[in-house]
């Protein structure tokens, strides 16, 4: 059994720079972040109890755009086994066309336990 990787996530975040933002996919996922602190940056959400936000418009500004995706588990007693990122799961159309390589540059991706994170260049 492992645990979502959290600490480390917030680790990596950490690195965002003062004119990046955190886009979380959904606002739960604020919650472990918030407790982890990755750096005092603030987090934007996406989807708050399913209405989804522009993501032109949380990105607009930004050099760098970190999106954070949670691979839930089914099972919480298996989280090893949590499903690999899907970006084809991936429904809200804008981040769907990032996600396929229609938008901003995508400059790095770190798959942890659980959770997903990708920096792409700001939109421009």
């Amino acid at each position: 059994q492992q645990k979502e990787q959290w600490r480390e996530v917030a680790s990596e975040l950490a690195r965002a720079g003062p004119d990046e933002v955190i886009v979380v996919r959904v606002l739960q996922i604020a919650v472990p972040l918030r407790y982890y602190d990755p750096g005092g940056l603030p987090l934007e959400a996406l989807e708050v109890n399913r209405r989804v936000a522009s993501l032109q418009e949380l990105a607009s500004g930004h050099t760098g755009v970190w999106m954070v995706y949670w691979n839930a588990a089914a099972d919480a007693h298996r989280v090893a086994s949590s499903p690999p990122f899907d970006p084809d799961s991936e429904r809200e159309p804008t981040a769907r066309a990032w996600l396929l390589g229609q938008g901003p540059r995508l400059l790095e991706q770190h798959d942890f336990v659980g959770v997903t994170i990708l920096r792409f260049e700001g939109p421009g």
